[in-house]
């Protein structure tokens, strides 16, 4: 019975796992209009696919808003367009990736950058 829960123990580190996305910083994206992103990835241990998400603190709600951008992303293209939707202009945004195979592994998210409005 120990050993068992000694191996479940050395396994809980990997329910919670990041992974080691990094993107690059996002200039001049515009709210509703086309954008495009790129990141490096670590070739060992990183899920194929993931999501990228757009997340904003709101200061009004004190709650994070987020907005999925693409899902199911191709880890190994390093590059993804998309449409951004319809968001208030500010300077406050951040890209995270999520993983679709490791339910809520997430890597560290994106420098903070701004959206400009239409």
């Amino acid at each position: 019975m120990l050993f068992k829960l000694s191996a479940l123990a050395a396994l809980l580190p990997f329910a919670s796992a990041q992974f080691a996305y990094l993107f690059n910083t996002p200039v001049g994206w515009v709210s509703g209009q086309p954008a495009n992103v790129s990141w490096t990835v670590d070739p060992v241990g990183d899920p194929a696919t993931f999501t990228i998400l757009l997340g904003h603190w709101n200061e009004t709600t004190n709650q994070q808003d987020s907005w999925v951008l693409a899902s199911y992303v191709d880890s190994y293209a390093l590059f993804d367009s998309f449409t951004l939707p319809d968001v208030p202009a500010a300077s406050n945004y951040f890209l995270l990736p999520m993983s679709n195979t490791l339910k809520g592994a997430e890597a560290p998210q994106s420098a903070y950058f701004g959206i400009a409005a239409q």
